[in-house]
């Protein structure tokens, strides 16, 4: 396309801001998905009648949650010049060093109502050479959890790789293992390098979590059903 912009341009604060935003959009969601399926996993023994009166709409409710976790973290650690992904942040972030400084924090944040400026000033607004690098590291292709998700992605999540399913004698999930504590380790690392730098740039962070109990309502449906089996079976 010839009016997209390479990712390893400077970015001026809205374009930074609108970034940030969309990063936190995919993360938020890919830890609502994460949460729903733990959630369930951790709710067979309790609820073992309901899973069991309608086995094929829970396996495929977890399978379609857990397909959308790993879904949204492949967009996140992209590689592809013209998305938008974490790799590709940390690349304008680290090109965009005129954005983090106390006087162009003072320009963004001086005439915003509610925040005291001479107070948010106090804290570091410059980058971490050290820790961006580090967090360039973690979000590189060559780290073994990208690298591992790169491979999920190019032969499970995008495509149906005939070498992985048909041809190889041992089965993808056992050569290529994707446990839930790798799943989140990706999420989390990911909302701790968006917050970092949404801190230093704007003094704020962004929430992982719903606002109210939400992230609970299936223990709703789960109750419910329960309830209905037993009205009916007591």
């Amino acid at each position: 396309m010839e009016n997209s912009v390479p990712i390893r341009y400077r970015r001026t604060a809205e374009q930074l801001s609108k970034e940030m935003d969309v990063l936190q959009n995919q993360l938020f969601n890919a830890k609502a998905h994460f949460d729903i399926v733990m959630g369930l996993l951790d709710s067979w023994p309790k609820y073992p009648d309901v899973f069991r009166s309608s086995l094929a709409f829970w396996n495929l409710t977890t399978q379609a949650h857990s397909g959308m976790t790993v879904l949204h973290l492949c967009r996140l650690y992209d590689q592809n010049e013209q998305a938008i992904h974490l790799p590709g942040f940390l690349m304008a972030v680290d090109n965009s060093e005129h954005l983090f400084n106390i006087e162009s924090f003072k320009d963004r944040i001086g005439n915003t109502p509610g925040r005291d400026v001479v107070y948010l000033a106090r804290f570091p607004r410059v980058l971490d050479r050290e820790q961006l690098q580090q967090d360039v590291l973690f979000c590189s292709k060559i780290a073994p959890l990208v690298k591992k998700l790169i491979v999920w992605r190019n032969n499970i999540v995008a495509h149906s790789s005939y070498t992985h399913l048909i041809s190889e004698q041992k089965p993808f999930h056992e050569k290529f293992p994707m446990p839930w504590n790798d799943l989140r380790t990706l999420i989390d690392t990911g909302f701790a390098i968006v917050n970092r730098y949404s801190s230093v740039f704007g003094a704020s962070q962004y929430s992982e979590n719903f606002l109210s109990h939400q992230k609970n309502d299936y223990l709703f449906v789960l109750d419910s059903v329960q309830s209905r089996l037993k009205g009916h079976n007591p």
